[in-house]
């Protein structure tokens, strides 16, 4: 294939290079930000799941982009082709990758060395103008392809063939500074090369799968709800629970607080997050002890790197709770996922208990448990601190807008809880025409 032709694919969508169609917007703007500077970052992020596919059923699916954005802030975040892919500009690369690393919802991350038309333009470093060329081997070269995550080798070895050509047209330009070992397809003809530099948690080689399937990749793998050795049926999936302990910041050293954790879900996450102190509360001996089974075989909250304390107590009496005793005040998020008021499953050793709340009693307790969550928010975090949690709504609960649930929030909790908490984020999961769910991120 010659140079001659590679250069007349970039205006025609429709031939053998441009229906390899990749998703990373507009590729002029990300040209322009490279000129002069340090390449720009792209992010690939993860396509919705089996367990977030409730959320923005309307809308765009952002909470990829809120959770790099809580990750990185100070970066400027600008999501493309309906939010699979965002390029981070104003983003140290370093600073990047550890984002990356901690990020459940960013399958990977790139370096743009150079992009273009045609593979010819592309492989001119755009930072620097026609002055040298981004260096790539052939022979270890990745294509990538988003629309389509399984590339033929035929097609792959095609365009292989294409970045060989179109080298050789450039024998005149020196190599430059920036070296990539991908080429991304993009809409239209267009060809980015990038030098993968970060994986997220729940990433890896290739492109995000496309259909929403429950994923094992990574930590989900690991913390899967059928490797442990007690679970229950209100155990927050692995994915979801990585997520709110990323939205609530946790890190190396933070000190977490879980007042209704059940099987120790949210907190195994966090201290595989790196979290140095954790605490959980539960009303259920039979979740405390399966909570501190579950800690034991990840080996997880242990001394000297961590510590996990487990404490049989009632969220709804917050100013007595043992966890609280010397710390109030000084825990850096509390991530929590409340009683819905529905009926629960215990599996444990192959037994099984039912437990139960009348329907009637739903909308009461939930509202009683929402309330004791934001004063016991006031009373454990720290400033700046955050909690995130859960808020069930059944029946005609469950057609709240956002400016809906903010009202029943003033009408459920006293003014003096409210003011002590700003809202960040609030994101509706819905699973049928009478439940929901929101996930609300509150800062202290």
């Amino acid at each position: 294939m010659g140079t001659r032709a590679l250069r007349a694919n970039r205006a025609e969508p429709g031939s053998a290079l441009g229906t390899f169609l990749l998703a990373l917007g507009t590729l002029a703007r990300l040209a322009d930000s490279m000129a002069g500077t340090a390449p720009p970052l792209v992010a690939l992020l993860q396509p919705r799941s089996r367990h977030t596919q409730g959320f923005s059923q309307s809308d765009a699916w952002d909470l990829p982009v809120q959770e790099l954005a809580q990750l990185l802030p100070g970066a400027r975040l600008e999501p493309r082709r309906n939010h699979t892919v965002c390029i981070l500009e104003d983003a140290d690369e370093a600073v990047a990758q550890r984002a990356c690393a901690r990020s459940i919802l960013t399958h990977s991350l790139y370096a743009v060395a150079g992009c273009g038309a045609c593979l010819q333009d592309a492989l001119v470093e755009s930072r620097a103008g026609p002055t040298s060329r981004v260096r790539v081997c052939v022979a270890t070269l990745t294509v990538l392809d988003l629309r389509r995550p399984y590339l033929s080798r035929s097609e792959a070895a095609e365009l292989v063939s294409g970045v060989a050509h179109a080298l050789c047209a450039l024998q005149g330009l020196p190599e430059g500074e920036l070296a990539a070992d991908t080429l991304l397809l993009d809409a239209g003809s267009h060809f980015t090369f990038a030098r993968r530099v970060g994986v997220g948690l729940a990433g890896g080689a290739g492109v995000p799968g496309s259909r929403p399937r429950r994923r094992f990749a990574g930590v989900l793998g690991k913390f899967a709800l059928k490797e442990r050795p007690f679970c229950m049926a209100t155990t927050m999936e692995p994915e979801l629970a990585f997520l709110m302990a990323s939205l609530a910041g946790v890190g190396p050293g933070a000190r977490v607080l879980d007042a209704c954790c059940g099987s120790g879900g949210l907190l195994l996450c966090a201290a595989a997050l790196g979290a140095a102190r954790l605490v959980g509360m539960d009303t259920d001996p039979e979740a405390i002890a399966g909570a501190a089974s579950n800690f034991a075989f990840y080996s997880l909250g242990q001394p000297p790197e961590a510590t996990v304390t487990l404490h049989l107590a009632d969220i709804l009496r917050p100013a007595a709770s043992p966890a609280l005793d010397g710390a109030r005040g000084t825990f850096d998020a509390i991530v929590c996922d409340p009683p819905y008021g529905m009926a629960t499953r215990v599996s444990a050793g192959g037994s099984v208990r039912a437990t139960s709340v009348e329907p009637g009693q739903a909308r009461v307790q939930v509202a009683e448990v929402t309330r004791a969550l934001l004063q016991l928010a006031l009373l454990a975090l720290a400033p700046g601190g955050r909690l995130v949690f859960f808020l069930p709504l059944r029946g005609s609960d469950a057609h709240l807008d956002g400016a809906g649930v903010l009202a029943l929030l003033q009408a459920w909790t006293p003014d003096e809880l409210r003011s002590g908490l700003g809202l960040l984020i609030s994101k509706k999961q819905t699973f049928s025409p009478t439940f929901a769910r929101w996930l609300l991120v509150m800062e202290r």
